[in-house]
């Protein structure tokens, strides 16, 4: 499965207000997810036999003290 499909089946799943934003063509590329649906996107993304992300390679949090919103947490996964 290409980045781009994954992109669109969690659209499709979870809609544009759960699934923020996306890069693809990225190295290495990223999803925002509203943090109320970060449990539901994460398990999908382990669960669906079509992206079987079943390993967290690393987790951290990032502060950006001039931001509005200040915190992000990062999830590192592998498929």
């Amino acid at each position: 499965m290409q980045l781009a499909d994954i992109h669109q089946l969690l659209l499709d799943r979870f809609g544009s207000d759960r699934i923020v934003e996306m890069e693809t063509q990225a190295k290495d590329p990223w999803i925002v997810v509203a943090p109320a649906a970060i449990r539901d996107v994460c398990l999908a993304l382990r669960d669906d036999p079509q992206t079987e992300f079943d390993t967290i390679n690393d987790l951290c949090g990032v502060d950006y003290p001039t931001e509005a919103e200040r915190f992000e947490v990062v999830y590192h996964m592998l498929s």
